[in-house]
């Protein structure tokens, strides 16, 4: 294969003795054999001497070949990262870049390489969007990160609207375990709803200091409250919570109620995920709160 076999050569090392023809567009991409070889055991053994990709290297100093199922963007940006070839690594990635990256990190085994990238990726603050969420906590489960994953799933159960079905279905082609993937579904609403119970209780107590005092307007407002809380709606966070079950005229008619409503609201958006580990049913992890929900089978 020759260089005019490409698209075109992307020099990611200048002086590189290694061309990976990466995917269907044939992105040529040039780097140093040492540095994927250091890096990702199945590297290192295509370029090693078992194989004839490694020989030819070995015979000529150079080599190149084509790795034509691979994403070239995913595998570009892997591969500068590796190089510390910091100017050309992005600082954000979308949900469905940082997935195509998660799966050739995990079938090149680039796990430890990668891993200082993928806690800048894994930045979910702010990310509302229900098709990036699910494909971060996809691309979580594939690279055994327990607490992105956890992340990610606490956002679905609080911001997704309609069906986790649905999400399941839309990215049924990612080449994750389908029986995992419906699991994954079937535990999200299951906590969705456990979510909207608790939030439900809040405003019933609060609804029922109101009809002791006899207060209409303020009971109206409340039974407003549970409407906000449809199937369709973003569940509520926690100050908000906190404002609904403990009104002002509340906190001074009944003391230490402030108190309890606190810690009843308190970091309600921040413990609604699902444990990775009980949703891959392994055995032998410490099970804590967090896997309170992923256990029920």
């Amino acid at each position: 294969m020759s260089e005019r076999d490409y698209d075109r050569v992307l020099d990611i090392a200048v002086d590189g003795d290694t061309i990976l023809v990466v995917g269907p567009d044939k992105k040529g991409l040039r780097i140093h054999s040492l540095f994927a070889r250091t890096t990702s055991p199945v590297f290192n053994a295509m370029l090693g001497p078992s194989f004839a990709e490694g020989q030819q290297l070995a015979k000529d100093g150079r080599v190149q070949f084509a790795l034509p199922e691979d994403n070239s963007d995913a595998l570009e940006i892997i591969l500068n990262v590796i190089h510390s070839r910091t100017d050309n690594v992005p600082a954000t990635l979308t949900g469905e870049q940082l997935y195509e990256v998660a799966i050739l990190t995990d079938k090149y085994e680039f796990h430890r390489a990668m891993g200082l990238a993928f806690h800048l990726w894994f930045q979910l603050d702010g990310i509302r969007d229900s098709s990036d969420l699910w494909l971060l906590a996809l691309a979580a489960s594939l690279l055994g990160e327990e607490t992105y994953f956890y992340a990610a799933t606490s956002a679905l159960v609080l911001h997704h609207k309609g069906s986790y079905l649905d999400l399941a279905k839309k990215h049924e082609d990612k080449g994750i375990d389908q029986g995992v993937v419906l699991q994954m579904a079937v535990l999200l609403a299951e906590k969705r709803h456990s979510v909207l119970a608790g939030a439900l209780n809040l405003g019933a107590q609060s609804i029922k200091r109101s009809l002791l005092r006899g207060d209409e307007l303020d009971t109206a407002w409340h039974c407003g409250f549970t409407n906000y809380l449809s199937p369709d709606s973003p569940i509520p966070n926690s100050e908000y919570l906190y404002n609904i079950g403990c009104p002002v005229e509340l906190r001074a008619r009944y003391p230490g109620y402030e108190e309890e409503m606190r810690r009843s609201t308190e970091g309600w958006e921040k413990n609604n995920g699902l444990c990775l580990w009980c949703l891959l049913d392994v055995k032998d992890h410490q099970h804590d709160d967090r896997c309170k929900t992923s256990r029920q089978k």
